[in-house]
């Protein structure tokens, strides 16, 4: 049933329209089936993350693994996965399951290549880190190149699920497959972003309380930590504004 003229327009825009609205993305003109993913820029404006839903992204991360006009395609869009130039979709048909035995090299300051520079390590307390682990062991290295992207919740379906405002099967905004995500390289995506959004998974309280606190915990980590990812902010903040306006939609229902 439509609602009337009179009150339609009190209903609110669908997210993916709102994060357009905001100017964080624009389309990333790929050939079907990937028409509908955007692009968001980086710190660095010759760089660009891609954005869309997750079965789109993990599709067309799958892929990149053989298809190497995609992967051309992507370059000239100026799409990274990473911080560093060598951050790329992997060049090996088949994945190293495990990292292995041990294999040392030598340990140097990689900053340089780096397109942004992350300014804090993952453990509290500890100094900026110089090198990653895949800079110290070879074994690790190959192990993580041999990893497909991988498409990350920019506001974790997890956290959102929490405050009740998400659900894994369902096909509103805010439920899994319609939440917004973008493509990394499997290193970034889980030993930094989900290293940081791991402690919030055990988070209990009220759901007003718990999205106050996530609004927080993802400025902090694209926005401070790691400026590169501010246009990931940008869209959190799109996302967890729908989820407020969801939660206080569900409370005044119950009044």
């Amino acid at each position: 049933m439509s609602l009337p003229g009179a009150v339609s327009h009190l209903l609110p825009k669908p997210l993916w329209e709102q994060i357009r609205e905001k100017g964080v993305c624009e389309p990333a003109k790929l050939p079907s089936p990937y028409g509908d993913l955007f692009l968001s820029a980086g710190k660095n404006p010759q760089s660009r993350w891609l954005i869309g839903p997750h079965p789109l992204l993990s599709r067309l991360a799958t892929q990149l693994r053989h298809n190497q006009t995609l992967c051309s395609l992507l370059r000239a869009r100026r799409v990274h996965f990473g911080f560093r130039s060598t951050d790329v979709p992997p060049l090996r048909s088949v994945q190293q399951k495990s990292y292995g035995e041990a294999v040392l090299r030598p340990v140097a300051d990689h900053a340089s290549q780096r397109r942004e520079y992350m300014h804090r390590a993952v453990r509290s307390g500890a100094a900026p880190p110089k090198s990653r682990i895949t800079d110290a062991l070879a074994n690790v290295e190959t192990y993580w190149t041999t990893q497909s992207p991988q498409a990350h919740h920019i506001v974790e379906f997890n956290n959102l699920e929490q405050v009740g405002v998400s659900h894994k099967q369902g096909t509103e905004d805010l439920d899994y497959d319609q939440l917004p995500c973008v493509l990394f390289i499997a290193e970034l995506h889980q030993r930094y972003v989900s290293s940081l959004l791991k402690d919030t998974h055990n988070w209990r309280g009220q759901p007003a309380q718990l999205l106050l606190r996530l609004m927080t915990t993802y400025e902090n980590i694209y926005r401070t930590q790691a400026p590169g990812l501010l246009s990931l902010w940008r869209i959190s903040e799109v996302v967890l504004d729908v989820a407020d306006q969801k939660l206080r939609g569900k409370s005044s229902l119950k009044v």
